[in-house]
């Protein structure tokens, strides 16, 4: 019973870790959402792609600017974009996607929570790991 006892106080910390960093997700992922939610989408073209090289020659990451219109007024934007170099090209004609209350905010695709939910978990696990196998210091009088 003791032993059991013992067990149970030793993953209390870490299940009040993992506990705290799942509704961090959660909110991060509402917050997110909340926060995309109302853009809408235009039409964009193409004005240059930036090619990052890695270790692969087919697919790689790229920094695609594009331009767009919102009520007369002209943008251009930029974003971060992962895949192959035959995707997109420049002088295509693309939806583009921008905040409705601030067009200069603006996506080359429609933007979502994307791996911001999952950021306190690489704090949150490593934490409840070594809550969970720290060795207690006993203080003998």
């Amino acid at each position: 019973m003791e032993q059991k006892q013992s067990i149970l106080k030793r993953l209390l910390l870490p299940l009040i870790i993992l506990i705290i960093t799942g509704i961090c997700s959660v909110g991060i992922y509402f917050f997110r959402t909340e926060q995309y939610k109302d853009w809408v989408p235009t039409e964009g073209v193409v004005v240059q792609i930036e090619r990052f090289t890695g270790g692969r020659r087919s697919s790689s990451s790229h920094r695609i600017y594009f331009s767009y219109t919102v009520n007369g007024a002209d943008y251009v934007g930029s974003s971060l974009y992962s895949g192959y170099d035959t995707d997109v090209r420049e002088g295509d004609v693309s939806e583009v996607w921008y905040d409705p209350d601030d067009p200069q905010m603006s996506s080359y695709n429609k933007p979502t929570p994307g791996l911001d939910p999952y950021g306190p978990f690489f704090l949150g696990i490593p934490l409840a790991l070594s809550a969970a196998f720290r060795r207690r210091r006993r203080i003998m009088i």
